[in-house]
C-alpha cells in the first residue's frame, strides 16, 4: 500500500514505517503478509472481513491499511488494523479492530491518530464512519477521537438486526 498519496506525496517515509525496536509497538502500512493476522482479528467481530476483503483493499489505489504490531524478539505480532477509503472530497473509516485480548493498551488510539496524520497530510476534510448502536464503547472511543453523530439508519444492520450510527469528523 505504499507509493503515491493523493496529493502526489509519498506515504512510505513516515514514522510509521520505520525499524521497529523489539518490545515496542509500531503503526505502519499493511503488506501481503500481514492479511491473516488481519482476518484473524476480524473474525472476533460482528462484521467481519474476509482475506480476500483485505487484499482487494491492498490494491485499491484510493485505500490505505494500517497495522499495529509488537515486536518481540525476532517475531512479530500484529494486534490491529485500521481500513481508510479516501479520495479529495473526504474519507471513510471502513474498519478499525484490535485483536479482543490486546484491548485497553491504546492500540485503536494508536491507529486513529496514524489514520488522522494521513488525512491531514492529504487535506481530506472529513471522514466518516459508522457504528452498531449497541456497541457502546466503540461509540464512546469515536466520540473522544472528535467524531460526532451525523443520523442513524434503523434496522441498517443483520445478525444481529441493531441501527448504524452514522458519524463525522471535520479536519476544515
Amino acid at each position: 500500500m505504499t507509493g503515491r498519496n493523493l496529493h502526489g506525496i509519498s506515504d512510505s517515509g513516515h514514522a510509521g514505517n520505520q525499524e521497529a525496536v523489539p518490545g515496542t509497538k509500531r503503526v505502519r502500512l499493511a503488506d501481503a503478509g500481514d492479511v491473516k493476522a488481519m482476518a484473524a482479528i476480524s473474525a472476533q467481530e460482528y462484521d467481519r472481513w474476509s482475506a480476500a476483503d483485505f487484499e482487494q483493499s491492498m490494491r485499491h489505489p484510493f485505500a490505505r491499511i494500517w497495522v499495529c504490531e509488537e515486536t518481540l524478539g525476532s517475531s512479530r505480532e500484529i494486534l490491529g488494523y485500521a481500513v481508510l477509503y479516501f479520495d479529495e472530497d473526504g474519507s471513510e473509516l471502513m474498519h478499525i479492530a484490535v485483536d479482543r485480548g490486546r484491548r485497553r493498551e491504546r492500540i485503536a488510539t494508536r491507529m486513529i491518530e496514524r489514520v488522522f496524520a494521513f488525512i491531514h497530510n492529504q487535506q481530506i476534510p472529513q471522514v466518516m464512519l459508522e457504528v452498531r448502536a449497541e456497541n457502546d464503547a466503540a461509540g464512546e472511543f469515536y466520540r473522544k477521537a472528535g467524531f460526532r453523530v451525523n443520523h442513524i439508519v434503523r434496522d441498517y444492520y443483520r445478525n444481529p438486526t441493531d441501527d448504524a450510527v452514522k458519524m463525522l469528523r471535520r479536519f476544515k
